[in-house]
């Protein structure tokens, strides 16, 4: 999805893929590789989303309505959604961090699902 939601993007823009990656603030190559549904680090996830306009859970397509199960059963995670739930109880922040927190996690656990379904 966010391979097809990018080059929609560079085509309405009109925009080269060295362009795109100056205005989102990431790497030629990074953004290269999202075009070619490789992987990427969150935080060049996070700044694409950013220069799209949209959600990291919207543009990698994923359904958030099972995220506790994906998060209840990751432990080390737990400091890092506490961390997420005491900004978003001091409104510094939205449930979405929670969602995109887990939509990251979804995202990377797929990848490496495919990898490993190709070796074989």
């Amino acid at each position: 999805m966010l391979r097809d939601i990018l080059n929609d993007a560079l085509a309405q823009r009109r925009l080269s893929v060295r362009a795109a990656a100056r205005e989102a603030g990431v790497s030629h190559n990074t953004m290269g590789r999202a075009l070619d549904g490789a992987t990427i680090d969150l935080d060049s996830l996070i700044a694409i989303s950013n220069w799209l306009g949209m959600r990291p859970a919207v543009i990698l397509g994923i359904e958030t309505g099972d995220t506790a199960a994906i998060l209840g059963a990751i432990p080390e995670l737990k400091s890092v959604l506490e961390d997420a739930a005491k900004l978003i109880e001091s409104g510094a922040a939205s449930v979405d961090l929670i969602e995109d927190i887990a939509s990251y996690i979804k995202y990377k656990v797929s990848e490496i699902g495919k990898r490993e379904a190709s070796k074989q």
